[in-house]
């Protein structure tokens, strides 16, 4: 998924806001199932973020960089469909700045 770079709002440190990510060629909405990080976590590039259902399977959602989980957005539920590019989880690049987000 494409990072969209936020601008910082208030006292938020530079952080990137992930959206519902279209994991299949027709795909409108999704909904995730189980997050496989929780805030405070590191991910590296290719790590799993979240199991995603998508209009025909589940499909794992990958990370595209590296960083920290700073903030998830949304609970985990199979009925909680969502369209794509809605707001799911908050990164940041240094762990020191997860705390701003709390």
């Amino acid at each position: 998924p494409a990072s969209t770079p936020a601008a910082p709002a208030g006292n938020y440190p530079d952080h990137n806001v992930e959206g519902m990510p279209a994991l299949s060629p027709t795909a409108v909405d999704g909904a995730v199932v189980e997050w496989l990080v929780k805030e405070g976590d590191m991910i590296e590039e290719g790590s799993g973020i979240a199991e995603i259902q998508t209009d025909k399977s589940v499909v794992t959602w990958t990370s595209t960089d590296e960083g920290y989980v700073a903030k998830l957005l949304v609970p985990a539920g199979p009925d909680n469909k969502l369209a794509v590019g809605t707001p799911l989880a908050v990164f940041v690049d240094d762990a020191k700045d997860v705390a701003a987000f709390k």
